[in-house]
């Protein structure tokens, strides 16, 4: 898999931990909603950065108390066709102010890198066979936005009549 974080290729320095026994005291690890309903209390008491990985089911309102808790939140994406991840995007950029790490994986597409970053995503888990230099040139796209959103464009008719 590759990484794409702010724009340009990254290190991946996240480990999915999928048992309670693969829990060490350092690193950044990432567990399942399941997981960490489940082992809140031990992954709270570890040294390292944990962060939380939900699919498409998850609903972010369930761990809508413990996001202080999670340097990076990744949603995986099952299909290309399932937007329920940019709503959950909004809502933690938005309603709960979340300025961790935000993840998108799975089924992401050039296509959806513009839409992507204004519901607030910052790194993308990539296929290795996907171009990377077209899919960043997906977040060029379009010029003009038609709404507000979490990167904070300027909507187009607010831009026409002058009242930045």
């Amino acid at each position: 898999m590759q990484l794409l974080k702010d724009g340009r290729p990254a290190i991946d320095t996240w480990m999915f931990l999928q048992y309670v026994a693969d829990v060490d005291d350092g690193g950044d690890a990432i567990v399942a909603l399941q997981h960490w309903s489940a082992h809140r209390e031990t992954l709270l008491k570890r040294s390292g950065r944990n962060g939380l990985w939900l699919s498409s089911e998850d609903e972010i309102e369930s761990v809508a108390e413990d996001i202080e808790h999670f340097a990076m939140i990744a949603l995986e994406f099952s299909a290309s066709t399932d937007g329920r991840h940019y709503s959950t995007a909004r809502l933690l950029r938005e309603r709960y102010a979340y300025s961790g790490e935000l993840r998108a994986s799975g089924e992401v597409r050039r296509d959806q890198l513009f839409f992507l970053t204004r519901c607030g995503f910052d790194s993308f888990l990539l296929a290795d066979n996907c171009d990377l230099e077209d899919f960043l040139r997906g977040g060029n796209d379009f010029s003009s936005v038609y709404q507000y959103a979490s990167d904070d464009r300027v909507p187009v008719y607010r831009r026409r009549i002058g009242t930045v």
